[in-house]
């Protein structure tokens, strides 16, 4: 009876003792505050959520509050707001922003490199950009696509006549993953290709209701952390980042 009991309170000590240790390392990571305004509250907190394995956790705060003590990683409405109010938190960065004398690092957005982060998102069939001609930005997105990328442009919209046209276009080039900039210009289209794996970016991730985005395109935000833990200063480059979309 002794050794059964001795087995039974090690199989419950085990796990107790497991989640202690993992409970001390979490709170023992360096906390950084990410401010946030109001607006953005229904999406970024999922994205900043604190990753599995990392140095750092992740504190969510809604602009103005901010949290003492740390560093702080403003999002671009946060960080738009905090500059007009001139209350920028000392050691602090931001994205979004083309440029900014008040924060110590401020990560600028490329609009159209973010989509390079998804060219490799297809690792059997072939990848098609499908984009707007008629918008500048898009049409900068499809000139920095790799040959490997077939380029699909479209005017203003996607009509349902177009969208067969494309939808004929996709399977007689053998396309399985698109990527599509402006799905809300495209409805017609993610009506008739829900067998297709669709690239989107953060901004769409949950406003696709045809089955959701296999893959989404958006900053990466443990990359952006950990260098404003490391001291970076100045304007840098947005990193990007691939994940996937569904759940």
């Amino acid at each position: 009876m002794r050794k059964n009991t001795k087995t039974i309170l090690v199989i419950i000590l085990i796990p107790v003792l497991t989640a202690l240790i993992l409970t001390g390392v979490f709170f023992l990571r360096t906390p950084v505050n990410a401010v946030i305004s109001a607006e953005e509250g229904n999406l970024l907190p999922k994205q900043l959520s604190t990753p599995l394995f990392s140095r750092y956790r992740t504190h969510v705060t809604i602009y103005p509050e901010v949290k003492e003590g740390m560093k702080h990683l403003y999002s671009p409405l946060a960080a738009l707001k905090a500059e007009e109010a001139g209350d920028v938190a000392p050691d602090s960065a931001c994205w979004g922003l083309s440029a900014s004398d008040s924060f110590s690092l401020v990560f600028m957005p490329d609009r159209a490199g973010r989509w390079l982060a998804a060219v490799d998102a297809d690792k059997k069939l072939n990848t098609a950009l499908i984009y707007n001609s008629e918008n500048s930005e898009e049409r900068a997105v499809a000139a920095l696509m790799p040959a490997s990328v077939i380029l699909i442009p479209y005017e203003g919209y996607v009509s349902f006549v177009g969208a067969e046209e494309i939808r004929s276009t996709l399977d007689g080039k053998g396309v399985g993953t698109i990527i599509i900039p402006n799905p809300s210009n495209t409805v017609s289209l993610l009506e008739i290709t829900p067998d297709l794996a669709l690239v989107v970016s953060t901004y769409y991730k949950y406003a696709i209701e045809t089955g959701g985005p296999a893959f989404v395109v958006s900053e990466d935000f443990d990359a952006m952390i950990n260098s404003l833990l490391e001291g970076k200063e100045g304007r840098v480059e947005t990193p990007y980042v691939l994940s996937a979309g569904k759940k």
